[in-house]
């Protein structure tokens, strides 16, 4: 009996060490797997910051790799997700501001299958929607992104903003040529909206040929009575029309007046062919002064102020300091024309359309920076 307990005893401890050791393995693995699983994070941080680096330089295709690369090893981080989010959202915007409209529905729908729940992809993708006349799918998608019950304040005013301009088209006839496509109110505004494309086909033929660049996509126009442009718009009281990846004319103030109607179609005309050749990496100065100087204006009574003061938009500004603005400008492209020649400026614009870099590209063109020109300019006003 003595001899049966003593075999019991030295089972049950026998018993208990494999436990033990059982109990070592199985803790050794779940130890290896939590240090793998760290490593995987580690790993992905890692790619995210990279990636939110390249983004910071508008390298966004790289900074989407590393960061769906760093998706796939934590899948469920949520600054992770938000870094991915921001850069599909600053890439389809950066792509709807070169007139990448295509590029940016493709972008969001890839963005949309990776995160589906996101409002701000959703508009990305109407945007692009609308900036090719499809009034329908943008509405569509701004309604699944309103679905979504958005919290994102910005992302809210947006979408709010593209709602009104979409609905604002709403019930507005449309005609078209080969190169324009045209919504107007029906009625007596047909007449005008025939006049207006007949113009553009002219506009179209004489600035194509003085760039030496055809525009490789229909150019979309939109005629509005006074208010619906102040609407739309939210332009300054002053601004007389406008292109923001459409070309939008306040019809009523030009009925009157062929002239000043056709410098203005021109004026807008050459926005959207800038546009076209390097999205919106024109500055302000080089926009709106190339765009006066193609309408027929000459620099006369000459005002200086720093470039670097003029590169982003004028539509903002009060009357009295556009005023300024649009004088300097003017004054600055008319000195580089005369200064360096046509042909030059014009081989500028096809290294533009290459490139997209406008500091690196014009000081490949004109052998000098934009500061240098700046001065040089300014000395040659006597300013």
């Amino acid at each position: 009996m003595e001899i049966k307990l003593k075999n019991i005893v030295l089972i049950v401890i026998l018993a208990l060490i494999a436990a033990e050791l059982v109990f070592i393995i199985k803790g050794n693995g779940h130890l290896k797997m939590l240090q793998s699983r760290r490593a995987r994070l580690e790993e992905a941080i890692e790619l995210s910051n990279q990636g939110v680096a390249l983004s910071r330089q508008e390298e966004y295709s790289g900074a989407l790799k590393l960061l769906e690369k760093a998706q796939k090893l934590a899948p469920g981080d949520s600054l992770i997700g938000e870094n991915l989010k921001a850069v599909y959202f600053n890439f389809g915007v950066s792509q709807i501001h070169q007139g990448k409209y295509q590029e940016a529905l493709e972008l969001s729908g890839r963005g949309l299958s990776l995160l589906p729940q996101e409002p701000a992809l959703l508009y990305v993708r109407a945007e692009a929607w609308y900036s090719l006349s499809m009034n329908d799918s943008c509405l569509s998608c701004i309604g699944r992104a309103y679905d979504l019950n958005p919290r994102d304040s910005v992302i809210i005013s947006l979408l709010d903003d593209l709602d009104n301009r979409c609905r604002q088209e709403d019930g507005l006839e449309a005609s078209q040529t080969g190169y324009f496509d045209i919504k107007f109110e029906g009625g007596e505004n047909r007449e005008m909206a025939d006049r207006i494309l007949f113009m553009l086909e002219g506009i179209r033929d004489k600035q194509g040929a003085l760039f030496g660049w055809q525009a490789q996509r229909n150019i979309s126009v939109t005629l509005y009575n006074n208010q619906q442009f102040s609407d739309i718009t939210s332009l300054a009281s002053w601004a007389g029309a406008a292109f923001d990846g459409k070309i939008r004319v306040p019809v009523a103030n030009y009925l009157e007046d062929r002239e000043v109607l056709e410098r203005v179609l021109t004026h807008e005309f050459v926005h959207a062919l800038l546009f076209e050749i390097g999205g919106r990496k024109f500055p302000g100065w080089f926009n709106e002064g190339l765009a006066q100087y193609q309408e027929g204006q000459r620099a006369v009574n000459h005002v200086y102020l720093p470039l670097s003061q003029l590169s982003g938009s004028f539509m903002t500004l009060e009357r009295e300091d556009a005023q300024y603005a649009y004088r300097a400008s003017l004054s600055a492209v008319s000195f580089l024309i005369e200064d360096n020649g046509w042909d030059m400026v014009r081989l500028f614009l096809d290294k533009m359309g290459q490139v997209g870099d406008f500091k690196k590209v014009f000081k490949g063109s004109f052998n000098l920076s934009v500061e240098q020109f700046d001065q040089k300019w300014k000395r040659s006003i006597g300013k």
